[in-house]
This record gives structure tokens, sequence and C-alpha cells, in this order.
């Protein structure tokens, strides 16, 4: 009888060894929870007066599951969501309105990702179509000399829109773009002043831009383009030749410098602009596809810039 007693004394301390130390010991080999990375997904409200009111984000290897926005998310209003591994996932965003966003088989590595929903995302967008931007000049007694937009994605202004006109106070022209996207445009008068018009979303209904006083900013042009402030508009009427390198270099200099084009092919008819430093004697050249170059000498550059159509008779 003590023998069993014991048997069953020592068998239960043994269990209770066994109990009481590998857990511990696991949880030190196996943090699952504390070492688990979390990816971050962060959903911004980038529509205009239109709330988000659900939120779907699961990988894409799995159904749906269930919306993850607890209250509407407000125009301009973000949220974080957080995922265990670095996947590929499906995003669906519903507004207010119905309109859904969807984002397929979109890869979100451990650096997170982050959707600013705007409305050229929604599924039902026809990309394609166009919309009419109308310039107006409003202001008071001063005459607008250029007008420039692109795509608020681009890297540079492209080609000047007016094209030879001129804004008196009160005129306007109008030009097309493609719709369901956002622009910047800027304007400068006769006095060298800059009108700016940042990230204006253009839908199919288009835009107006009334030039007014409050969009001058003399100081933001000025800082991205160190003080380069003379639009130079190159022209290509070579007929049915392409140029494809432009070069500038104030004249006397010894090297031509960086390609102005960047890569941008300008086809019969087309045109660049690119801005210097004012009141200055430069040199311009560009080359063709055929590798013909073409070139004007000490041209005297003033705060109005130049344009230069490019023809045969300018060919080296």
């Amino acid at each position: 009888m003590g023998k069993a007693i014991l048997v069953t004394a020592v068998l239960m301390l043994f269990l209770s060894c066994e109990i009481g130390g590998k857990p511990e010991a696991g949880n030190q080999d196996s943090p699952v929870a504390d070492n688990r990375a979390e990816v971050e997904v962060v959903i911004e409200n980038g529509l205009d007066g239109t709330d988000i009111v659900e939120v779907w984000i699961d990988p894409s290897s799995r159904p749906w599951s269930e919306n993850r926005l607890d209250s509407p998310l407000e125009p301009s209003e973000d949220v974080s969501f957080f995922f265990d591994e670095a996947d590929s996932y499906d995003i669906q965003v519903i507004d207010e309105n119905g309109d859904c966003y969807t984002l397929l088989d979109q890869n979100i590595d451990a650096g997170g990702f982050r959707w600013m929903v705007r409305p050229g995302d929604s599924d039902w967008n026809t990309s394609g179509g166009e919309a009419t931007i109308t310039v107006e000049n409003g202001l008071r007694n001063r005459t607008v000399w250029y007008v420039y937009c692109t795509p608020s994605s681009a890297e540079s202004w492209g080609e000047e829109r007016l094209d030879y006109l001129v804004l008196e106070p009160g005129e306007s022209f109008s030009f097309d773009v493609e719709s369901d996207d956002y622009y910047d445009l800027y304007a400068r008068n006769g006095d060298s002043d800059f009108y700016f018009s940042f990230d204006t979303y253009v839908g199919p209904d288009g835009f107006t831009w009334l030039i007014s006083p409050s969009d001058l900013d003399n100081s933001v042009y000025q800082d991205e383009t160190y003080g380069a402030t003379a639009p130079i508009t190159l022209i290509n009427r070579l007929g049915n030749v392409s140029i494809v390198y432009a070069f500038a270099d104030e004249s006397g200099g010894e090297y031509w410098g960086n390609d102005l084009l960047e890569g941008v092919v300008l086809s019969p008819g087309d045109e660049f602009t690119f801005n210097l430093e004012a009141d200055k004697f430069y040199d311009f050249q560009v080359e063709d596809e055929y590798g013909t170059t073409y070139t004007l000498w000490e041209v005297s550059v003033k705060d109005n810039g130049i344009f230069w159509e490019v023809t045969r008779d300018d060919m080296d």
C-alpha cells in the first residue's frame, strides 16, 4: 500500500513538472504573436463631397470576407488596416452612392500600401473621353500671355496652350483634355506674374478656371525652376520628321549639356516648352530622328521667352 502511494506521488510530481515547464519554453521558442510582421494598408478618401461607407480587403487567393470599415470615411480622411503578412490582395471600396472602386491582385509588400481613392478609379469610369477646360482672364488691367496645363502626375509643363494668342481682361479660351484626371494649370501675365491652380479634378463636365489675384504665387515657379522664368517653346515644322533631342547653352559655352526633351519625341507639329533664365544669350540645337542637327546661335532671351519653329532652313 505504501509503495502504491509512493509511486502515485512520484507520478504526480513528474506530470506537474511537464505541465509547468514545457509551455514556458514553448513561448520562448515560437512567439508567433510577438514577432508577427504587420503590413499596413491605408485607404484615403479622395472623392469630392462623397463618403466611403465600405472597405473590403482580402488576400487575392480567398473570397471576400467582411466590410472592414466601422464608420463612414469622409473626404480627405484616411483609415489604416493591418494584416499579418505581405501578399497579393484584392481591395474594394464602396461610396455612399453605391459606386465601386476595385483593385485586384495588388501586390503589397512589407512597406505597406496607400490608396487615395479618386473619382477616376471608379469601376464604371469610361476612360478616354474628353473634357473641356476653359481659362478666363479675371485679372483687372492685366493681359495673360501664357497658359500651361498638364496632368498633375507629369514632370514638366509641356506645350503652351495659347499658341500666339493673348487673353485680355474678361476674355477666355478653351481646349480639350482627357477627362477623369487631375490637372495643374498655370498662367503668366505681361508683368511676369505667375498664377496657379494645382490638383484640379476635371470630370466629363469640364472645368473653368477664372484666373484671379488670389491665384498669384511668384515664389512657387521661381523655386521649382531655380529662377528660370523665360519660356522657350520648340515647334516641329520639319514635315514628316520627328525631333528626338533638344539642347540649350549660354552662348560661348563649351558643352550642350543634358537633353531637354528627356525622352519625349517631338512629332511633326508638336510643341515642347522649357524655361531658362532671362536676359541672357543662348545657343539652341535640336536633332531629328535621322541624326541631322538644327541650330540657332546667340539668341537674346528676354522675360517673354521665344518660339522656335524648327524648319529645314535651320539645318546645319
